[in-house]
Formats: C-alpha cells, structure tokens, sequence
C-alpha cells in the first residue's frame, strides 16, 4: 500500500519569512477554528512573554546547560537556536506532550503545524519571532539538544546530579502560591557559580544563603525592551 506523502511547507520550500506564509498560518488556525477543532483545553499553548527580551536576558550559546518552565515548549526551542543544551520541565504532562508533538512537527519539517498545533489564536509577536529568516531551520537542525520531562522545577530529584549555567524560570515562582524559600533556595542550588536565572519579576523568597544577586545592568536593559506587560529580572550567582 502507497503512503500519502503530506505536503509541509518545508517540502514546498516556502520563505517563512514571507508575508504569504504568515498569512497560510493564521488562514491554517482559522480553519481549525471554523471546523470546530478548538485549541488544546487546559494547556498553555504560546507565551505571552517577549522571546526577544528572553533571549537577551538568557544569552544562550554553545557551552550553555539550561533548566527550563516547558509551557508551550516555545521559550525552550527558542534557546536552542544558539546551540545550547536545554531540560525544559513542566508538572503537567498535558504540557510536556504538547511541547513534544510540536518538535514532531518541526522535525518533520512541517513548520505551519508547528506554529498552529492546538492553538486557536497566534501572536504577532511570537508569529514574527520563528519566522524571522533561517530560524526554524536553525532550530530544527538543534532538536537533539532539547529534553523534555514531567517534572518539578522547584523539586528535581537529587539523584539528577546536574548543575546549570542558567536556568529560566518564568513566572513559576509567583505563579504557584505555595513557592517559598525552601523551593527558591532548592533552584538556585543548582546554578553553578557565576550562573544566570531569568524570572519575570523580582523575587523576594531569596535570602542570602542562596547567594542570588540581581544583575542590574541586564536587567534594567531587557525592562527597556517591549515586555508584553512582564518586567523582568535577571539574577546570578555568586560564590561558595
């Protein structure tokens, strides 16, 4: 029996770049929406972060371990991009697998899925991010780079003997009410020294015995940046 063969729109060599294809995207969602296949319930399917402003305040590069919030899964492919070797966790397993199809997606090359898999709206922010030129193929090309597990991030086990040189933690600190000290001191264990946390507010669960200083320059340069309301904070790590 002879297979389908599904066009993509990497198969058709389409500029992602190019004004028809963000517009085939967004004609892709309304599709969906028209035929009554709503986004995934339950699930956080896109940031309403500025990708921009994460990757200035992450700098991610080649020599980079980074401890990610999964979400969406689009601030973890975002970051390896540039090359470096990203855990992105996330207690719901509903989010891990969303986060997962979607790599399917880009590792088939089907790049219109990608960016519309159970969503029933996109933003032009995060539309214009992936489809700068070369981006999804970069990212693409980095796939073996991204893990994704169902995991705590205030809570990874202590038989996971890794330390990372960042770690980017989104609003889960505030977004659970019952984060304290404990969990706070539990993440920035895990930083090695001189390591980066980007979080979308300051923190004030940090004491001194988890040695985190806010990077004043870094910070005050991504609160210039257009944020999507979020102000926030770059800390980093000092010594034993």
């Amino acid at each position: 029996m002879t297979r389908k063969t599904i066009a993509t729109p990497y198969d058709a060599s389409l500029d992602c770049a190019s004004k028809a294809f963000k517009e085939r995207v967004l004609r892709h969602i309304d599709t969906h929406l028209a035929k009554g296949r709503s986004k995934d319930t339950n699930l956080f399917t896109q940031t309403n972060e500025s990708l921009e402003q994460i990757m200035t305040g992450m700098q991610p590069h080649k020599q980079d371990l980074i401890l990610a919030v999964c979400g969406s899964g689009d601030q973890a492919f975002a970051l390896i991009e540039h090359d470096a070797q990203v855990i992105a966790v996330d207690t719901h397993p509903g989010q891990v697998s969303y986060a997962k199809r979607r790599a399917g997606f880009l590792r088939a090359g089907a790049y219109e899925e990608f960016l519309t898999a159970g969503r029933s709206h996109l933003r032009s922010d995060v539309l214009a991010y992936f489809t700068a030129p070369g981006r999804m193929d970069r990212i693409r090309k980095n796939l073996g780079n991204i893990a994704f597990n169902t995991l705590d991030i205030f809570g990874i086990p202590a038989a996971m003997r890794i330390v990372f040189s960042k770690v980017y933690l989104s609003n889960a600190h505030y977004f659970d009410n019952w984060v304290g000290h404990t969990e706070m001191h539990r993440v920035a264990d895990k930083l090695e020294e001189g390591g980066r946390l980007y979080a979308t507010g300051e923190s004030y669960k940090f004491k001194d015995c988890c040695k985190m200083t806010i990077d004043n320059a870094m910070t005050s340069r991504i609160q210039s940046m257009n944020g999507n309301g979020w102000n926030p904070v770059v800390y980093t790590r000092g010594s034993d």
